[in-house]
């Protein structure tokens, strides 16, 4: 089981944390807004899984970079419109085998599985 607490220490700041580990989501340009933050949620998943990849196949790709882009619908239900997500291997080629084999296992990243289903969510006002 997954689980983060979620503390609001003024106005529109938040505390994220779980475990030990923690970040602060607000509105500022100080920290991630939480479109930011799921949208970096994304990112990282994907990262996770060709990075993955990439050691199981004992590929040269030593850096990379995932670039995730979005644009918001403001009519309500107000929701992303798209998320596009380039992957910069920093120059390492990939054969038509491996990178069809990246793009499948990078499908596995539960963050962006999550995204484009439809979990039950639950809110409970104590």
């Amino acid at each position: 089981m997954y689980h983060v607490d979620v503390f609001c220490k003024e106005d529109n700041v938040f505390d994220v944390k779980s475990g030990m580990a923690g970040i602060t989501i607000d509105l500022s340009e100080k920290n991630l807004s939480p479109l930011h933050a799921l949208l970096g949620a994304f990112g990282s998943c994907v990262g996770i899984y060709v990075r993955k990849y990439a050691d199981s196949l004992k590929l040269p790709i030593k850096e990379f970079s995932v670039c995730v882009e979005s644009d918001l619908v403001k009519e309500n239900p107000m929701s992303f419109r798209y998320i596009s997500v380039s992957i910069d291997l920093k120059g390492v080629k990939l054969d038509d085998t491996k990178r069809e084999g990246l793009m499948r296992f990078i499908g596995n990243c539960p963050v962006g599985n999550t995204l484009r289903g439809n979990p039950e969510i639950n809110v409970v006002l104590k």
